[in-house]
């Protein structure tokens, strides 16, 4: 009879604490979707940094390393336009990090303040890390992807001797 108690009382509370729950913006499937879709995001950008980063380290030995046989005019071109927009993905994702984590920060406060100007003005500061870092996530992806398609022209110069 005393093991009956504490699941009715777990039960309860549970109902209690899905009731005494604030609404959010998002419910249900909606709000999944959401999370879903954020979760891609942050590790779509993680993962980006991460290769732009390695790639780096490739172009760098390339570059630095004796290679036989040695580059020609045409590959150390080609490389270095690979390593320059390689090298604004890694910055531009890291800054997007950045942006990103004030952005939450400075909305986190503005929803604690109870003065509606510095809330106002937290929100509008926000928007601009928001802008920021919008910037920087597009910026991420159009130099990843200047960067492979140059990595790719290297490769192909590479092995046909160019």
């Amino acid at each position: 009879m005393t093991s009956e108690r504490p699941q009715e009382n777990s039960q309860d509370r549970s109902s209690e604490s899905r009731q005494r729950r604030p609404r959010s913006r998002g419910e249900g499937f909606a709000q999944i979707l959401h999370d879903r879709a954020r979760r891609s995001a942050e590790q779509l950008n993680k993962l980006l940094v991460s290769l732009s980063t390695a790639i780096l380290a490739v172009y760098f030995l390339a570059l630095t390393t004796g290679i036989e046989p040695e580059l020609t005019n045409w590959q150390t071109i080609i490389c270095i336009a690979g390593l320059v927009p390689m090298g604004i993905a890694t910055v531009a994702g890291i800054l997007g990090l950045l942006c990103d984590a004030k952005r939450n920060y400075l909305r986190a406060t503005a929803l604690q303040t109870e003065e509606q100007e510095k809330r106002d003005q937290l929100f509008a500061v926000r928007e601009r890390w928001l802008n920021y870092e919008r910037w920087c996530d597009r910026s991420l992806s159009i130099f990843f992807v200047i960067g492979v398609i140059a990595s790719v022209v290297y490769l192909v110069l590479r092995v046909m001797g160019w």
